[in-house]
């Protein structure tokens, strides 16, 4: 996620690289890519409740990347239609599959440490 936050997220004319911080949504994806470290930290000093927090940092930063993603194909400039001049960098592909991973390893890690049910004797 942090790789992909610093990379590219838009190549302009195939010359012009545009990272993911120039834009800002970069760092939304950096940041939640520390709160899902921090929680997965936790997570494994036996906190599950700390998860939870790691599968919103992923989704977050997965709808900031998406968001981008889709914004890129209707990029216009002085209301010129310029999407065919915008390409997506690899950047912001790394971050969108950097994010839904550390979502779904929280969802499983939540789901693999749930603790299983008491059984009750039966006389």
């Amino acid at each position: 996620m942090v790789v992909g936050g610093f990379g590219p997220w838009a190549k302009v004319f195939g010359l012009l690289a545009v990272s993911g911080t120039d834009g800002g949504d970069g760092w939304i994806v950096i940041v939640a890519a520390v709160i899902g470290a921090v929680s997965l930290f936790f997570w494994l000093r036996r906190s599950r409740r700390w998860l939870i927090l790691a599968v919103i940092a992923g989704a977050a930063a997965f709808a900031a990347a998406l968001y981008d993603r889709i914004d890129l194909a209707r990029a216009t400039v002085g209301g010129v239609d310029v999407s065919p001049l915008v390409s997506p960098g690899w950047g912001i592909y790394a971050s969108m599959v950097g994010s839904a991973s550390l979502a779904v390893a929280a969802v499983v890690g939540w789901l693999v440490t749930a603790k299983p049910p008491v059984a009750t004797p039966t006389a």
